[in-house]
């Protein structure tokens, strides 16, 4: 909840408590809420530990595209795109995928590909009636290259 109501700070105490209460418990927003504070090294570290913990993670989603995220926020949008495609592919309906990945491809210079997953997340917005990830959103993420600072401003 406390990841959600934007307190990150707060979510990362409260998962590190629950870490220390049980250090076999893995939870992928852990590493979302470390991204989100403005340390995306860190939540890969958290997220490949979590791989050794439980390397059959049924949960595609909390897996790449949290990887992928955290790869774009470090600014290795190659391994972005790689990590956010297979996501993209194997959750083809799921609107977040796309647009981290179109957002990917645009600063990686593929501009077709990020207009493509532009497009696709567009689709899938009708479709679904999703509001939440509006043409703005896009513009925004093709347009505004994401740092850990841009963050910090929502902590």
């Amino acid at each position: 909840v406390l990841l959600f109501k934007r307190q990150h700070d707060a979510a990362i105490a409260e998962f590190e408590r629950a870490f220390a209460l049980n250090p076999n418990f893995i939870d992928y927003r852990y590493a979302r809420a470390l991204i989100y504070a403005g340390e995306p090294a860190r939540a890969i570290e958290v997220q490949e530990a979590n791989i050794r913990l439980d390397p059959f993670q049924s949960h595609v989603y909390a897996f790449t595209s949290v990887m992928g995220f955290a790869n774009y926020m470090l600014k290795r949008y190659g391994e972005a795109v790689r990590l956010l495609r297979e996501c993209a592919s194997r959750l083809p309906n799921l609107q977040w995928p796309h647009l981290f990945l179109a957002a990917a491809y645009a600063q990686a210079r593929q501009l077709e590909e990020a207009r493509a997953e532009a497009a696709e997340n567009g689709r899938l917005a009708e479709i679904v009636g999703d509001l939440l990830i509006s043409v703005a959103h896009i513009k925004h993420f093709l347009l505004t290259p994401l740092r850990a600072n841009d963050l910090q401003a929502n902590r």
